[in-house]
């Protein structure tokens, strides 16, 4: 992959992090978190709502820094690696849990449902594989 393309593909990168959290914002309703997370102690529902924050924050993270800092991404140095690594890890991981770990399909009644679901694994697939090769770029192979 030439080094222009990936340039592309980390800034389509950046957008896609923020098209996410767009689309996240609707898990709570699907899910329907006001009422199935009065049904579990306040401790949990706690923890529940400030890991998400936090997902949250990782992500608006990743795309603010793959917007404002892409061409350092592919600089070579360690700090390159180390970021395009977590993050090309993140999401590889986030795409197997998605892939073997999550039931959705009671959620999944409509067809734009069913598609945006979908389109999560395409997401996830490209983000994942965006970083990793700017992994491979930075290790100079």
């Amino acid at each position: 992959m030439s080094l222009v393309y990936l340039q592309w593909a980390l800034i389509v990168a950046g957008v896609l992090h923020f098209g996410l959290l767009a689309a996240g914002l609707s898990a709570p309703r699907v899910l329907n978190w006001k009422q199935e997370l009065l049904k579990v102690n306040s401790l949990t529902r706690q923890l529940v709502l400030v890991h998400g924050g936090y997902i949250v924050l990782t992500i608006i993270a990743f795309g603010v820094i793959t917007l404002l800092a892409g061409p350092a991404l592919m600089s070579g140095d360690v700090t390159a690696l180390l970021v395009t690594s977590f993050i090309g890890l993140f999401w590889l991981i986030r795409f197997l849990v998605q892939l073997f770990y999550f039931d959705a399909r009671p959620w999944l009644t409509t067809w734009w449902r069913k598609w945006g679901y979908g389109a999560l694994y395409g997401v996830f697939a490209y983000l994942s594989t965006v970083y990793l090769v700017a992994v491979w770029v930075n290790t100079g192979l």
